[in-house]
């Protein structure tokens, strides 16, 4: 069902809710145009209306072995749009690779061969973005073999030095040498000095922990969402946190460009992936499908008030012993507390009495962050002491 562009207001917007036209039904696309959110404006989407090829004003194409050894031969063939879905297919089928040297070392030239096909959508150079709220909706193929990717990389610098944000990826984890723990990853790279795989902030999930509270899990579509500033990237699933990462900790080592990966623009990279991290895939049914309902672009309104922020908001005392006092003449969405690495700590909603309990930390430097309903927000250090 293609997505049908009527909205129905009601009083519940007072409380920063939409009522939509249609109920959304987990098992297919949600037929709902974008919703409001409060302080924010939806800068950039496709919703994969028009039946055909992708919107070439917004992606483009990889082709060939691209990564990481994986077993897929990239072409345009395998994905299409229909009935308000992006589709990429994986199949079983044999195509000849045209960089082919017998014995080269290179793994993308020593195969005669690909065995399998797929497709890896990038807007690079098309959509781009510096910071914002992300969301998409899909639903993944969990075949063993199967390892489609939701993710961002850098405009600028060579990989890992142009950063890279994983918000969504599903693949199986070695247990005694051979992948077979399917897991739902969340995560953020940057640049090292000496490992040339880069330093990673990384979650893993098993499916699992999804699966053991709907069985359902797996036919079902979820939204993956980043929440992304100066000063934090922040990964969700279904609204649940998986991880949070601190922008000032992911800085690329002395000499290396750009100094800051994830303060720069992003480009979106939506494939399928066969083999490698996916596992071995000849034992499974083939094709495999990988369907995306929407990608969502939402940044901080233009006329959002922020400037009074500051001067409007206090948090004391500072340092703290037991217990924080936030004040502000703004409404609070909510209140996060880390550690100097960006783990967060704890998160909640701002308190009648508006007094957080630091009792059972640490002494030491801790972040706060404050996130109001016009989508700005407010990060402080404070120090804790005994």
């Amino acid at each position: 069902m293609r997505k049908i562009h009527v909205l129905v207001f009601s009083s519940m917007l007072l409380l920063s809710k939409t009522i939509y036209a249609e109920k959304v039904d987990f098992f297919s696309a949600d037929p709902n145009p974008p919703r409001e959110i409060p302080g924010m404006t939806l800068v950039w989407s496709d919703e994969f209306n028009v039946d055909g090829k992708p919107d070439p004003k917004n992606w483009k194409y990889e082709k060939g072995f691209v990564r990481n050894e994986e077993l897929q031969w990239y072409q345009s063939d395998n994905v299409n749009c229909k009935d308000g879905l992006l589709v990429i297919e994986g199949k079983q089928e044999q195509v000849l690779n045209p960089n082919y040297l017998e014995n080269s070392t290179d793994w993308k030239k020593n195969r005669q061969y690909a065995d399998y096909t797929s497709s890896s959508i990038i807007s690079q150079r098309l959509q781009q973005f510096q910071y914002g709220r992300f969301e998409i909706r899909a639903r993944i193929d969990t075949t063993m073999g199967s390892w489609p990717a939701i993710w961002t990389k850098g405009i600028s610098g060579k990989w890992p030095f142009c950063g890279e944000i994983d918000i969504m990826e599903f693949y199986r984890d070695k247990v005694s040498g051979v992948r077979t723990t399917p897991i739902l990853l969340a995560n953020v790279a940057w640049g090292h000095a000496t490992n040339s795989w880069g330093a990673w902030n990384t979650q893993k999930v098993r499916l699992k922990y999804f699966t053991n509270q709907d069985p359902d899990w797996c036919e079902k579509f979820h939204v993956w969402r980043m929440e992304w500033t100066e000063d934090f990237i922040d990964l969700y699933l279904d609204d649940e946190l998986l991880n949070t990462t601190l922008v000032s900790n992911t800085q690329n080592p002395d000499g290396y460009s750009p100094s800051e990966p994830h303060r720069q623009k992003h480009f979106l990279l939506l494939n399928l992936a066969i083999g490698a991290n996916g596992g071995n895939p000849v034992p499974s049914d083939y094709p495999v499908k990988y369907e995306v309902d929407y990608v969502r672009v939402y940044q901080t309104s233009p006329n959002a008030v922020h400037s009074d922020i500051e001067k409007t908001t206090r948090i004391f005392p500072n340092p703290v012993s037991d217990f924080l006092v936030v004040e502000s003449e703004e409404e609070i969405q909510n209140i996060s507390i880390y550690n100097v690495t960006g783990q967060l700590l704890f998160q909640q909603n701002i308190l009648p009495e508006k007094k957080i309990n630091l009792s059972e930390l640490e002494s030491g430097f801790y972040f706060i962050r404050l996130k109001f309903y016009d989508g700005s927000e407010l990060v402080r250090q404070i120090i804790k002491k005994m």
